[in-house]
Order: C-alpha cells, then structure tokens, then sequence
C-alpha cells in the first residue's frame, strides 16, 4: 500500500502510477461514510477499509473489489490502496464507469451536517482530481459522483454539489498549470 503524505508529492508521482493499459474516461468521486473524520486512523483504517472491500467482494462473488484507487485523509495525505489503477473499481459497471473510470474516496461523512470537506483535504481531493484530468487529457465534465450511477446512494455526501464541485476543480487546473510555469 503507497501513501503519500501530500498531494503535490503525490502530483510529481501520478505519471508513474500503472493503469493495466485501461483507458480512462471518468473521476468518479466517493466518501467513505465510515470512517468518518474522528474515526479515521491512518492506514489501520486503509487496511480495515481493504479488508472490508475484499470481504465483500467474496461474498458478493465479483470479478474485483468494490473500494477507491485513491482514499483521501483529513489531513491531505493521500494512501493508494492497491497500489495502482490497474482494477475497474466501484461505481456501477453496467455504465462501464468501473472499467473506464478512476476512484477517490474522501474519508468522511460529507452528508449534510456532518464532516466538510475543507482545508488540508479539499485542496488535496481537487489537486488530484486534477491532476488526473491533466494526465489522462479529460475535461472536467468527466468528473462525476457515485449517486449519479445509484438512486442508493448519497456519495459523495449531501453537502457537495456536482456543478460546484466541477467549478473548484477548474480552478485546481489553474492552480496546477501555475504550479507548473
């Protein structure tokens, strides 16, 4: 399991990071619901989060593992689960999202008076929101929520909305071709 302790480490990184040859078409932004911001405990809660998705993805009998290539910390720190962005993760394949899209997993329950997504981590979760746009040459239209693909479901949480959210990672990709000149 890789982690990184800030998204612009991060950022100097995401070039290297494996794809398995899967062409990318979405971001697809989550929150983990639980751990939320006081539970969170750093990569003991990555690793129970991991246990949790591979357990379900056993009892469920899937092909691969629900969960996110990247988890999003309170702090900013990003964890990449497995590694890579090899495995079609989460969202709902019958949009083909999880062959062709790229997870984010805010830690935190983002619904509605509960955690907010703000400081350290914001600015993490849309540089790397970013970035991935940059790398995979996406607009940020490709950006989209797990609910958009589930009426089951409030992820990433109630408090964020879609056309906003895209705003902020337009001026993310201003932030970063700054970073860049």
């Amino acid at each position: 399991m890789k982690s990184y302790p800030t998204v612009e480490r991060c950022l100097r990184e995401l070039h290297k990071i494996p794809t398995g040859g899967r062409g990318i078409h979405w971001i697809v932004e989550h929150h983990t619901f639980v751990p939320d911001h006081r539970q969170w405990q750093g990569e003991k809660s990555v690793k129970g989060m991991l246990d949790y998705w591979k357990r379900r993805q056993r009892a469920e009998r899937w092909t691969y593992p629900p969960g996110g290539h990247f988890v999003i910390a309170p702090d900013g720190g990003i964890w990449l689960p497995f590694n890579d962005l090899v495995l079609p993760l989460n969202a709902n394949s019958d949009l083909m999202v999880n062959r062709r899209g790229v997870a984010l997993e805010i830690v935190g329950n983002l619904d509605k008076g509960h955690d907010t997504l703000e400081g350290a981590q914001k600015h993490a979760v849309l540089a790397l929101t970013a970035g991935l746009l940059r790398r995979f040459k996406l607009g940020v239209e490709a950006v989209t929520f797990h609910r958009d693909y589930t009426d089951t479901k409030s992820c990433p949480g109630t408090s964020l909305d879609r056309t906003e959210f895209r705003q902020w990672v337009s001026n993310a990709l201003k932030w970063l071709e700054k970073q860049a000149n």
